[in-house]
């Protein structure tokens, strides 16, 4: 491809959007086995709505650490998700750490951009059947549209790295997307999606990979807690909950003590700036009003 043929403009959204669908997090919870076919229930619990997942984590590269998916893989999917969305399918590594920080003029680290590339290596190669007909039929819009199939087969995103000109310059840490990644259309079909201003994505907390998953677990359940809610109410995070997802053990005091530092420097900030009322904290829950 010469110089001349195409230069692609990458342009930063203002916001992350992140799935509120019960399947969406299912690929990255650890729950699933490989190659095997899980019933995922993505209703409510009096009224199921059944989705069928296959996932074969094998597929993924072994020349990579991890052959697996985790909670950090989940905020890199809806990082390239929300690109796709604002029209942009072809980025670099460095876009997707300032999607993901909510700061347009992070200067990345090398560690970083390192471990940004592995999820996205893992993501591009992840093997998944699924079948969503139930969600199809309760959600498809009247349009006069015709019905699509309701099995998806390939990747959890598909796409690929590339050497490319982006903004002027060539990068050979970039991505190509095809399509809109599965996850993400199944949550947008279902209206169960949010979206996260910079202003809230970019906490005075140094973000490292622990930041990052606190950071977008409290989110997500700020979120999850407000919908369809009355203002300043009462929402409840349990602490046991919060150190089942940061993988602490009841004997890490200081990963604990660690943890809830980051997490009350966060909530400050979020009551600073408006995205919560208020917050408590004690050594079984957190208690907000949002």
């Amino acid at each position: 491809m010469s110089d001349e043929q195409i230069n692609y403009r990458t342009r930063l959204p203002n916001a992350l959007q992140i799935e509120l669908d019960k399947g969406a997090t299912e690929p990255f919870s650890g729950k699933l086995r490989s190659k095997e076919e899980e019933k995922i229930n993505v209703g409510p619990e009096k009224h199921p709505i059944i989705r069928a997942m296959v996932i074969d984590y094998e597929s993924i590269s072994d020349c990579l650490l991890a052959r697996k998916l985790n909670w950090f893989d989940l905020l890199i999917h809806d990082a390239v998700w929300t690109l796709y969305v604002n029209g942009v399918t072809v980025f670099t590594i460095s876009t997707v750490i300032k999607v993901i920080s909510g700061n347009p003029e992070i200067n990345p680290s090398k560690i970083m951009e390192e471990k940004i590339r592995d999820s996205l290596s893992r993501l591009l190669t992840t093997s998944v059947i699924i079948a969503f007909t139930e969600e199809y039929k309760l959600y498809q819009k009247e349009d006069g549209s015709p019905q699509r199939r309701t099995i998806y087969e390939g990747q959890l995103i598909s796409g690929e790295m590339i050497t490319e000109k982006i903004n002027n310059q060539y990068s050979n840490a970039a991505v190509r997307i095809f399509r809109e990644p599965i996850l993400g259309e199944l949550a947008s079909m279902k209206n169960q999606v949010t979206t996260i201003s910079n202003l809230y994505l970019d906490v005075p907390v140094r973000l490292d990979i622990e930041t990052y998953v606190l950071r977008n677990y409290l989110l997500r359940r700020i979120r999850l807690q407000n919908r369809g809610k009355e203002k300043n109410a009462k929402r409840i995070i349990l602490m046991d909950t919060l150190w089942n997802t940061m993988c602490v053990r009841n004997n890490e005091y200081k990963k604990k003590k660690r943890i809830q530092h980051k997490t009350e420097k966060m909530l400050s900030h979020w009551k600073k700036v408006g995205f919560i009322t208020d917050y408590q904290i004690n050594k079984s829950k957190i208690t907000l009003r949002v």
